[in-house]
């Protein structure tokens, strides 16, 4: 649900209107909409942690896979593997922290405040998407080019081919880094849009309902 349709509802009970709206019925309205909300949320961590863990083996082969026919190692590729198995277990750690963070022994935490603390947490992860998630591959990546382009510029004869050379990588690494932007930018976009709109509609249902018992 949008914002403005809570909004709404409470208006029309809120204010000079006859119309009623049942509190009961809304509330399960809300738990419904974060019902979907957190299994879209855990999908979206059980892909992504798949796919990590899907390559970060194929890393571990390109590193094995250099040395054949005498070619230089490029060992550098086992930093995209770690890179892979830190994103997957941040993952893995977040949604450890946060049940624990979200499930105190105390029996009267509202249904209400554990779903705003969920829209924080994921506020939290994709504001900070850039030092967890993209900055981990990206300096990896561009270990393994700059190895790989000090690797070959020493079997180069001529400046024009050891240019060629730091250009190929130059511009294979800046479609990487245009690729991490976009990325960047939708999720940044989605918390703008999406996230801080949904956990001030939570606040506000929250006020509107002080003294309920969830």
């Amino acid at each position: 649900m949008t914002r403005d349709p809570l909004q709404e509802i409470w208006k029309k009970e809120d204010g000079p209107s006859t119309v009623k709206i049942d509190k009961e019925w809304l509330l399960n309205l809300v738990r419904k909409k974060q019902r979907d909300f957190n299994h879209a949320v855990l999908r979206r961590d059980i892909l992504e942690i798949g796919i990590f863990l899907l390559c970060a083996p194929i890393f571990v082969y390109y590193g094995i896979a250099s040395t054949k026919d005498g070619g230089p190692h490029v060992w550098t590729w086992y930093l995209v593997t770690v890179a892979c198995l830190w994103n997957a277990g941040f993952f893995v750690a977040n949604r450890i922290w946060w049940k624990k963070k979200t499930n105190p022994t105390d029996p009267a935490t509202s249904f209400l405040d554990r779903s705003v603390s969920e829209i924080e947490n994921q506020i939290w992860l994709l504001k900070n998407i850039l030092w967890w998630y993209l900055l981990p591959p990206g300096i990896a990546f561009l270990c393994v080019y700059l190895q790989r382009m000090i690797q070959e510029s020493g079997a180069v004869e001529s400046a024009e081919q050891l240019w060629a050379i730091r250009w190929d990588f130059a511009f294979s690494y800046l479609v990487i880094v245009l690729v991490f932007g976009i990325l960047y930018y939708i999720n940044q976009r989605y918390v703008r849009t999406e996230l801080e709109p949904r956990k001030t509609e939570l606040l506000e249902l929250r006020e509107n309902l002080i003294g309920e018992e969830f």
